[in-house]
C-alpha cells in the first residue's frame, strides 16, 4: 500500500497507513472516497488529480475544503468538547435575608474565564440587579438572583444564583438591642438619654421624636 502526493517537483511518498481510505471533500460538502493503495494525487494549473487503480478524481483547488484519511471510508462529525464555564459565588450560602431601606451586599462572583454575564432578578418589586451584580432592595418579599452565560463554541453555557428574603424596616428593631438611647423633640431640643428604647417610651409624652443609638437615628411618634 503506498500513497504518493507530489506538488510541483516535490513528491512523498508513505509506504504504510493505519487508515485505508481519503476523503476529499469540496466547498459544497460533497464528499469522495478513495482507496490509498497505490494513490498517487498531484496539484496542478490550480487543480488536485487524484489517480489510483479505480479511476482519477479532479477537483479545483479552489473548491478543495479537506482531506482526511478514514478507517472505514465515512467521517464521523467531531463535536467540539466545551470548558465549562466556571461561574459560582464565593459562598456557599444560598439564601439571604435583608432589610429595607438598608444597603445589602450578596456573595462575590468568581468568574474565572472573564466571560460576559447576565444578571437578572426574578422579581424586580422586591430587588434590582444592575450589570455589575449590584443589588438595590425595592420592597418586601423574597427574590432570586441569577448570573448567567450563553454558551459558546469554547465554554458551556452557566449560571449560578441566590436567594434574597427581603423584610419590611422596623425602625425600633433596627437600634441597638437593650443599648442606651438619647432622646430629642423634633425641633432637636435635647430631652434625656435613658437605657433602652422601652424605657424611653415609657416616660416620654405623646409627640414626634427623634432617638439615636450609635451610629444610628429613627423618628418615634408617641401616640
Amino acid at each position: 500500500m503506498a500513497l504518493v502526493m507530489a506538488l510541483g517537483p516535490s513528491a512523498l511518498l508513505a509506504d504504510d497507513y493505519t487508515y485505508p481510505y481519503l476523503i476529499i471533500t469540496d466547498a459544497a460538502g460533497a464528499q469522495t472516497t478513495l482507496s490509498v493503495a497505490s494513490l498517487e494525487i498531484t496539484f496542478a494549473d490550480g487543480q488536485l488529480v487524484a489517480t489510483n487503480g479505480d479511476g482519477t478524481t479532479t477537483l479545483a483547488l479552489a473548491d478543495l475544503a479537506s482531506m482526511a484519511f478514514s478507517a472505514t471510508g465515512e467521517l464521523t462529525p467531531v463535536t467540539p468538547v466545551k470548558v465549562e464555564s466556571g461561574l459560582a459565588f464565593d459562598s456557599d450560602v444560598t439564601e439571604y435575608t435583608a432589610t429595607l431601606g438598608e444597603d445589602f451586599s450578596g456573595p462575590t462572583l468568581d468568574n474565572p474565564n472573564g466571560l460576559e454575564v447576565t444578571w437578572t432578578s426574578s422579581d424586580e418589586s422586591v430587588a434590582t440587579v444592575d450589570a455589575d451584580g449590584n443589588v438595590t432592595l425595592v420592597g418586601a418579599g423574597t427574590a432570586t438572583i441569577t448570573v448567567s452565560f450563553a454558551g459558546n463554541d469554547e465554554y458551556e453555557a452557566g449560571e449560578a444564583s441566590y436567594t434574597i428574603t427581603v423584610g419590611e424596616y422596623d425602625a425600633v428593631r433596627s437600634l441597638a438591642v437593650g443599648g442606651s438611647v438619647k432622646v430629642f423633640t423634633a425641633s432637636g431640643i435635647f430631652v434625656g438619654q435613658f437605657e433602652s428604647l422601652a424605657k424611653a417610651q415609657a416616660v416620654l409624652r405623646k409627640g414626634l421624636y427623634v432617638v439615636s443609638s450609635g451610629s444610628k437615628t429613627i423618628k418615634l411618634n408617641i401616640r
